[in-house]
């Protein structure tokens, strides 16, 4: 029950690390001391847009606390336990936490790596709304439909 924000962010304002191996977009969070425009999040999550390099290589802590999520957008991910993902499998992987995560890709890819602290509360969710029951979503739409939503201007 936050005040609802927006925050507008560019490509121009991201964040961006790069080397032989890889091309990371830092949204919010921090990659090889660089660190994303994203700030004040109640999750404190990272988020970043990743592209590897034909047969380059990206690493990664995954913190014991926080539920790591990766979307694959392009080309295939091969993991240091043997596993393979490509567009045409799996796009979501659900990661384990507190590991080090090793991805390779002979021909280059790109994904989203998301991480951020569980919130342990039931959730409700439509559209761009989200609660924790399926009433406080009846009244947050309610709220919209009679212009009450947002408290502050």
């Amino acid at each position: 029950m936050t005040d609802p924000t927006y925050r507008e962010i560019t490509a121009a304002d991201l964040a961006v690390y790069e080397d032989a191996d890889m091309l990371v977009r830092v949204i919010c969070g921090e990659f090889m001391g660089k660190q994303g425009p994203v700030k004040g999040t109640f999750v404190d999550p990272f988020y970043f847009d990743v592209t590897i390099h034909p047969g380059g290589a990206f690493a990664r802590d995954i913190p014991a606390e926080e539920t790591v999520f990766l979307l694959l957008l392009s080309g295939r991910l091969h993991f240091e336990d043997g596993k393979h993902y490509d567009p045409t499998g799996a796009r979501g992987i659900l990661l384990t936490a507190g590991e080090q995560i090793h991805i390779t890709s002979a021909e280059g890819a790109r994904f989203l790596l998301m991480a951020g602290k569980p919130l342990h509360e039931p959730v409700a969710w439509g559209g761009p709304i989200v609660m924790n029951t399926r009433e406080e979503l009846r009244r947050a739409f309610r709220e919209i439909d009679e212009g009450t939503f947002i408290k502050k201007k």
